[in-house]
């Protein structure tokens, strides 16, 4: 079953599997890298500051990133895979 999720305005979308686990999946070429910042941050449910304190940065270096006028590293976004159990998955279609 294939459900779709509204969060502030973008289009995500929830797999739910046979055994009641829930998957969110992010197409993430489909947004910019502010928005996909956002998202991650959004589904761990915490604010910018728990969010930056959990990694070991400041509220104000999150809102740069969500706001797109600083860049993050991809070392940063496994860092924050590795943390919340998130799965970066590339693949060529």
């Amino acid at each position: 079953m294939r459900l779709v999720c509204i969060m502030n305005l973008l289009v995500i979308h929830k797999v739910c599997l046979p055994r009641g686990e829930i998957v969110m999946k992010l197409v993430a070429n489909k947004y910019t890298e502010a928005e996909v910042m956002k998202i991650m941050r959004e589904w761990t449910g915490k604010k910018q500051d728990e969010f930056g304190n959990d990694l070991g940065f400041g509220r104000m270096t999150v809102q740069g990133y969500e706001r797109g006028v600083r860049r993050y590293t991809f070392e940063t976004l496994m860092r924050i895979a590795k943390k919340y159990g998130y799965t970066i998955t590339i693949e060529k279609k």
